[in-house]
């Protein structure tokens, strides 16, 4: 939780969750975190996306979660994020999501 300002916000769909507290649950109860799921993570780096104006900017990338099991795409989702500069570190004031797709 260290990347996230305290104030931050989690927006995905017509969900918000704003604080630490809430981002934490949310990530706790994520399926993509779950150890029992066999999963393959695929981040394409050639998604990234990255922008810094002064001590503010954004950054862009696509999850994609690859169940081994049925051999499809479990979860997908691009990940918009604002970023602020504090002191030497960047941390992210939102998190914004929204559903897309990779086919193999």
């Amino acid at each position: 939780m260290t990347i996230f300002a305290d104030d931050a916000t989690l927006v995905a769909g017509t969900s918000v969750l704003s604080g630490k507290d809430a981002l934490r649950s949310s990530f706790a109860g994520a399926p993509f975190l779950k150890p029992d799921n066999n999963w393959v993570a695929l981040t394409r780096a050639q998604n990234f996306q990255i922008d810094a104006q002064g001590d503010e900017g954004t950054f862009y990338f696509e999850c994609h979660f690859y169940d081994l099991d049925s051999g499809s795409f479990a979860f997908q989702r691009g990940v918009t994020t604002s970023v602020v500069r504090s002191g030497d570190i960047w941390l992210i004031k939102e998190w914004r999501t929204i559903p897309i797709s990779l086919s193999i």
